[in-house]
């Protein structure tokens, strides 16, 4: 009787402690889902000291109107003292974090890591040099709350980024990006569970191209493209992309769907782009019905452009 009373009382005090860290697990699941910000800032930083222009950038987005976000900073193994700089803003403001790889990995891998470690709905993107208005979260986080079916938001900057062109149309923003990438990159606002559903990440076969084939990630998963055309995002122009290897991906991403070489036979590239989308269903069923015949008849036939 007592071995049984034993045995009973063993197997009580085992069902508690299962039960109470079952109880713990799912509040501290809970606490972090709720405390979750609405915007992840997530910034890419490799030798950010030179001129003040990280500085800049952080204070730009430490100063935002909007307050719910929390900026997630990735250093790429810099030699100079980036690291010493985000460590004296992660000590003034807790809404900072900051990851450190260790050793310089390029930037499609500290934009995952920094992705990857987010919590906001929205993800804002940003690079070490640029600037914001004050207003820009603000302004972008309503635009998507008012538009639950847009997936991802461009603003334009000032000076312009070179090619940014929203066009209004979703057919024409989707197809040109067979074309060109004429959105920019740290000027978007994008939603996380787009990004996590989809399993979109940046590629780190590319050291320039990386934005771009990510923007056709999303538009090939159907993604929906917002413009905003209020300029609310100030571009410096020394980014941290490898400028130099941007022909090189280029020419890689165009050779997906055509032979052609886009700039000395853009109307012919056009052409044959619009060939291959009809007839290729997972790029037809992202445009409405006569869009691509449209384009086709526009630069295939005798007459067109």
């Amino acid at each position: 009787m007592k071995l049984l009373r034993k045995s009973g009382t063993g197997k009580i005090y085992a069902l508690f402690i299962v039960g109470l860290l079952v109880i713990l697990g799912i509040s501290g699941w809970a606490f972090y889902v709720l405390s979750a910000p609405m915007v992840s800032v997530v910034m890419p930083v490799y030798n950010g000291a030179k001129n003040n222009y990280l500085h800049r950038s952080i204070t730009s987005i430490l100063n935002q109107s909007f307050k719910d976000f929390e900026l997630i900073m990735v250093d790429d193994g810099s030699s100079d003292n980036s690291w010493e700089i985000l460590k004296f803003y992660a000590a003034k403001d807790n809404r900072i974090k900051l990851l450190k790889n260790d050793r310089n990995h390029g930037i499609s891998y500290s934009r995952n890591r920094g992705n990857d470690a987010a919590r906001g709905k929205y993800i804002m993107l940003m690079d070490q040099d640029d600037n914001n208005h004050p207003k820009r979260m603000a302004k972008q986080v309503a635009y998507m709350e008012a538009r639950p079916w847009v997936d991802i938001v461009a603003t334009p900057s000032n000076p312009p980024l070179s090619g940014f062109w929203c066009f209004p149309v979703q057919d024409m923003l989707r197809f040109n990006l067979f074309v060109d990438n004429n959105l920019g990159h740290p000027n978007l606002m994008v939603k996380r569970s787009f990004l996590v559903k989809n399993k979109i990440r940046y590629s780190e076969e590319y050291k320039c191209s990386n934005d771009f084939d990510w923007l056709i990630q999303i538009r090939d998963h159907g993604g929906y493209f917002g413009c905003m055309y209020e300029v609310l995002f100030y571009y410096n122009g020394s980014n941290y992309s490898a400028t130099g290897q941007c022909k090189i991906d280029g020419r890689k991403i165009f050779s997906r769907y055509s032979s052609y070489d886009r700039k000395t036979q853009k109307d012919e590239y056009i052409c044959d782009v619009a060939k291959m989308a009809q007839r290729t269903p997972k790029y037809a069923k992202l445009f409405t019905p006569g869009f691509l015949g449209f384009i086709e008849e526009g630069y295939c036939t005798e007459g067109g452009k």
